[in-house]
C-alpha cells in the first residue's frame, strides 16, 4: 500500500435542532466529569492545520491556541498536521491522523439512533473519552463501533476496505458490515482492553497476515497486520498518541519469548548456558520485531533467567560445551508454535546460531497443543529446545 502524502480532516457539525436535542442529552446523561467549553473547539497539535468553513478556504490555524467549530466548519491537515477536537458533553478529546476524514454522520445504511454518528472514512482517529452521552457509536463503511467509556483507535483504509479497532482501555463491540450495498449488520464482537479486532465486507472477512478476522486478538500481535498493510507509521502515530494522552500501553509490549531447552544433555545447565551464549540475541529480536522487542528468557537449570545474562561469546559456547562433555553429533530439535510467524523467525535464526557451532539441528514447527506434549512423544532423552511466549 502506498503510503499518503496527505491528511484529511472533515467535521460537519450538526444542524442547531440536533445540537438542542444533544443538550438535552449531555444533561441527563453524563456521569459528573467536566464538560468541554460550549461550543465544539479544535487545535492545531502539530503543523499544518486549516479550520473554518469548507466554502471559503479555510485559513491556516496559526497557533496552537483551542478555535470554536461552527456548523458546518471543516478541519484538513496537511501530511505532518495533526489536529485534537474537543467535544461538547464529553470529558476528553479525539485526534485525527493518517489522511483522516472524520464526521459527524452515518457512513452505514443501518445507523439508526437519537445520538451522533461518527462516521471514519478514511485514516485513523483516536478517542479517549469518559462520557458517551453525546455519541455512542463509531461508523465506518465497513463496521460499526458502539462504545462505552474508553480509549480506543479506530482505522479505515478504503482501498481494502479494511477496518481496523484498537482497544487501550474500556471496551468496544464492533458489528462488522457484511454488505456494503444493502447495510446488512453482522453479529457484534465485544473487545476488550488490550485487543484489536479487524474485519472486510463479506460473509467471511478474508484473513491477514495469519492472524483471524473478526476475532479479537492481543496487541502483541497487531504488529503482523501492521507490517502486511504497510502502515507502520500508523502504529508509530498511534502509540505517541497514547504517550500524549497517558493511556497505559503495557499491552503494545511484546510478551517475553521463552528459549527452554532440555533433554538428554541439554538438562545439564552448562550446556543450556553455552546455547544462549551462541545466539546473537540483541540483533535477532531486533531485527524481527524492531523497536520495543520482546526479552528473550531462558530455563536455565529449571529456572527463568533473562536470556542477557549470558551475552554472546561462542568461544565461552564452545567451552562450557567441552567442559560438559557435549555429543556434539546429536541431532537438537527445536520446536516452536506454527501459528506464531515472528516465534517462527527467532526459532529459524536460532537454528542459523547454533549451526555455526557446529550443532546439528532440527526445526520442528507445531500446533501450540502438539508443543505442550512434544516431550512425552520424543521422551526425556531426546534434546529438545522449546521456543514460544
Amino acid at each position: 500500500m502506498k503510503q499518503q502524502k496527505h491528511r484529511r480532516l472533515m467535521i460537519l457539525v450538526v444542524t442547531s435542532v440536533i445540537v438542542a436535542v444533544i443538550w438535552v442529552i449531555v444533561g441527563t446523561g453524563c456521569d459528573g466529569t467536566p464538560a468541554a467549553p460550549g461550543k465544539d473547539e479544535v487545535r492545531r497539535r502539530q503543523a499544518q492545520v486549516w479550520a473554518g468553513s469548507p466554502g471559503n478556504n479555510p485559513p491556516l490555524v496559526a497557533n496552537d491556541n483551542w478555535k470554536d467549530l461552527s456548523t458546518g466548519d471543516s478541519v484538513r491537515t496537511d501530511g505532518n498536521g495533526e489536529a485534537e477536537l474537543r467535544l461538547v458533553g464529553c470529558d476528553g478529546s479525539v485526534w485525527v491522523f493518517d489522511n483522516s476524514t472524520l464526521s459527524v454522520w452515518t457512513c452505514t445504511k443501518k445507523a439508526e439512533s437519537d445520538k451522533e454518528y461518527w462516521c471514519t472514512e478514511e485514516g485513523t482517529a483516536g478517542f479517549n473519552i469518559t462520557c458517551s452521552a453525546r455519541f455512542d457509536v463509531v461508523d465506518t463503511p465497513s463496521a460499526q463501533v458502539n462504545i462505552k467509556g474508553t480509549a480506543f483507535t479506530v482505522t479505515y483504509l478504503p482501498e481494502p476496505r479494511l477496518t481496523l479497532v484498537t482497544v487501550l482501555r474500556g471496551i468496544v463491540t464492533v458489528a462488522p458490515v457484511l454488505d456494503m450495498d444493502t447495510g446488512e449488520i453482522g453479529q457484534p464482537v465485544p473487545v476488550e482492553a488490550g485487543y484489536f479486532l479487524y474485519t472486510m465486507p463479506g460473509g467471511v472477512s478474508p484473513e491477514i497476515g495469519y492472524v483471524p478476522a473478526r476475532d479479537p486478538r492481543p496487541l502483541y500481535e497487531l504488529p503482523l497486520i501492521v507490517d502486511e498493510l504497510g502502515i507502520r507509521g500508523w502504529m508509530d502515530d498511534i502509540t505517541g498518541w497514547a504517550d500524549i494522552e497517558q493511556i497505559s500501553q503495557t499491552w503494545w509490549t511484546y510478551p517475553d519469548i521463552t528459549l527452554d531447552p532440555d533433554g538428554g544433555q541439554l538438562a545439564d545447565p552448562r550446556v543450556q548456558e553455552a546455547f544462549v551464549a551462541a545466539i546473537e540475541q540483541e540483533a535477532i529480536l531486533a531485527d524481527i520485531f524492531g523497536d520495543g522487542a520482546p526479552q528473550l528468557v531462558a530455563i536455565i537449570g529449571l529456572e527463568p533467567v533473562a536470556a542477557s545474562t549470558f551475552p554472546y561469546d561462542p568461544d565461552r559456547a564452545q567451552a562450557l560445551l567441552d567442559e560438559a562433555g557435549y555429543d556434539r553429533e546429536q541431532l537438537v530439535f527445536i520446536a516452536f508454535p506454527e501459528e506464531d510467524t515472528q516465534v517462527a523467525q527467532v526459532a529459524k535464526q536460532i537454528a542459523g546460531e547454533l549451526s555455526r557451532i557446529k550443532i546439528p539441528v532440527e526445526l520442528l514447527p507445531l500446533s501450540v497443543v502438539d508443543l505442550a506434549g512434544i516431550r512425552d512423544e520424543f521422551g526425556r532423552e531426546q534434546p529438545i529446545i522449546l521456543v514460544y511466549r
